[in-house]
């Protein structure tokens, strides 16, 4: 996921990404920003005078809630958990290579 669209939707500013962008799995239609084909310029054009009529405390608040669950406090305990369930059903001394 692209760090630039995780950036502006902390700063409350509703995006617009590709349909091939990681970031499209966050966004909701209209509610904090737009996805769109890569190659629909035309769309393009058109979302982004939607975004400037659009734009509200609603969407930049909606925006700024994505991007607090991204945080790096949630990604870190993310991790952990992760790695806590991978080498859970192993014992210490495999993990350590003893």
């Amino acid at each position: 996921m692209p760090n630039a669209a995780l950036e502006a939707l902390a700063m409350g500013v509703p995006v617009i990404v590709s349909s091939q962008c990681g970031a499209a799995e966050i966004v909701e239609h209209a509610v904090n920003g737009w996805v769109c084909a890569p190659d629909e310029t035309g769309r393009i054009s058109g979302l982004m005078h939607d975004a400037a009529k659009a734009a509200g405390p609603g969407m930049s608040g909606a925006a700024r809630r994505t991007a607090e669950r991204y945080g790096i406090e949630g990604m870190a305990d993310r991790m952990t958990r992760l790695y806590e369930l991978l080498l859970g059903s192993r014992s210490i001394g495999a993990v350590a290579g003893l």
